[in-house]
């Protein structure tokens, strides 16, 4: 049985959790890699996501002014969201890649479920957008599997 998000504060709870988790992640892998550009890119993917948390964060301290309910969340379950695999200092690139690819695609279904259930448009607007910069991350991430792990398969 999955779990369900109770209120607002716990799902906006779980999504900066997991913005961090993310940003953690980005700067260990960032450490890993060769290629300058994809160092600079990871770079810029924590970045990123330190930036989509402190939006979170905003959106905490503003939930009662956007009407942000639990009714509107209710539909919402954790499962849906979570990675199946956690990265470990023994992995491959490819394992990482895949683990990269996985964490944005569920943040992207995140954003987008989260921007369909509610109805305040600047709220709308907010995760469509931070649904759009996951999605763009993910495209990244296959880009880099295509181009360097693909060829060796």
């Amino acid at each position: 049985m999955q779990k369900k998000f109770d209120d607002p504060a716990d799902i906006l709870e779980f999504a900066i959790k997991r913005e961090q988790k993310a940003y953690d992640f980005y700067l260990q892998l960032k450490q890993k890699v060769k290629s300058k550009e994809l160092k600079d890119t990871l770079h810029q993917f924590a970045v990123e996501e330190m930036g989509h948390k402190k939006k979170l964060e905003a959106i905490v301290e503003k939930t009662q002014e956007y009407g942000f309910t639990k009714e509107e969340i209710q539909n919402l379950k954790i499962d849906d969201y979570l990675v199946e695999k956690s990265p470990h200092p023994d992995m491959s690139y490819k394992d990482l890649l895949i683990i990269s690819i996985n964490r944005e695609k569920k943040s992207h279904l995140l954003y987008m479920d989260l921007e369909k259930s509610v109805s305040n448009p600047e709220l709308k607007q907010i995760f469509a957008n931070l649904a759009q910069e996951e999605a763009s991350h993910k495209l990244r991430f296959e880009l880099e599997y295509d181009k360097n792990i693909l060829p060796e398969d």
